[in-house]
């Protein structure tokens, strides 16, 4: 027997609003395909012991809470990944597909309809049980020590909730996936020259820890999170040749500029910002007037 988070069928049915008739030799191995989605989240212990409470041999009841949690977005994605084989048999004759006087392939459109359906539950599952887990850290001390966890917060914003809460944006889990690789880019751009090397990692270290400070806090939530959401965005849409991201990136940079004023004038909040070479005294004044006819120059800092 594979060594799958379903066993049967009818557990499979408790997850997926379809009509799934097929039987376990056909299936499951769709399921235990579909488990590089959730292992991602949960880390290759966890789902070890989840094993383990799924063939009778654990019976931990917070394992228990969580395996309901996994099979949602698991059982989606197993039917994702199986619908477009299904109906198709593969044999002697070559590629052939089941039809008699009652039953037919579905046309392709309905078939996309339906992968499109759940892969966006399976993706919005993901997102739940990564809410779960946050919530419930203390019961899941191997996830926490996972490389999956580390994966899961690389950067200042790690889901489509604090996405959402950031700039009050509604996007699914894909939809932020998507945006990913254009966090990245705007933390090690934009943000890390804006607070400096040393700030940057320090608030990376908190978060992974869970013990960020009051002061890094309000720079998280009031200035870096929305400042990377708009300007992500923004990129997303340059790359995708879109013409209507100036407003997502006139906010991002707006939200930069607010942040440097903000570190500035709450420097004794921030000692590793205030030593390094983003700080500006904001009580020094430099005045200078240059005039193009003379070319006098007068420059000063009081």
């Amino acid at each position: 027997m594979l060594k799958t988070l379903f066993t049967t069928i009818e557990e499979i049915q408790d997850y997926i609003t379809v009509d799934v008739s097929s039987n376990e030799k056909t299936i499951l191995p769709y399921m235990l395909q579909a488990e590089k989605y959730t292992t991602e989240i949960i880390g290759k212990a966890l789902r070890a012991e989840l094993i383990e409470v799924v063939h009778g041999n654990e019976d931990d009841e917070s394992l228990k809470e969580l395996l309901k949690v996994v099979r949602l977005p698991l059982a989606n994605f197993g039917y994702f990944l199986a619908s477009s084989k299904l109906n198709v048999n593969v044999g002697e004759k070559g590629f052939t597909v089941t039809e008699n006087q009652n039953l037919a392939p579905a046309s392709k459109w309905r078939v996309d309809e339906f992968k499109e359906s759940v892969e966006l539950s399976g993706y919005d599952g993901l997102e739940d049980l990564l809410e779960f887990l946050e919530e419930n850290k203390k019961a899941y001390p191997n996830w926490v020590s996972s490389k999956a966890y580390s994966y899961n917060k690389q950067f200042f914003i790690n889901n489509a909730w604090e996405f959402d809460q950031s700039i009050k944006t509604e996007i699914t889990r894909l939809k932020f996936l998507k945006l990913k690789p254009f966090i990245h880019q705007v933390e090690r751009s934009e943000v890390i020259k804006a607070i400096c090397p040393d700030l940057f990692n320090e608030i990376k270290n908190q978060l992974k820890n869970d013990n960020i400070t009051a002061p890094n806090q309000i720079l998280l939530i009031d200035y870096i999170r929305p400042s990377v959401c708009y300007l992500a965005y923004a990129r997303k849409l340059e790359a995708e040749d879109k013409s209507d991201n100036q407003f997502s990136k006139l906010e991002g940079d707006r939200y930069v500029s607010e942040m440097r004023g903000y570190l500035n004038d709450n420097a004794d909040n921030y000692p590793l910002y205030k030593v390094s070479d983003c700080y500006q005294d904001p009580t020094a004044i430099t005045i200078s007037i240059n005039n193009d006819d003379s070319g006098l120059f007068i420059g000063g800092t009081y």
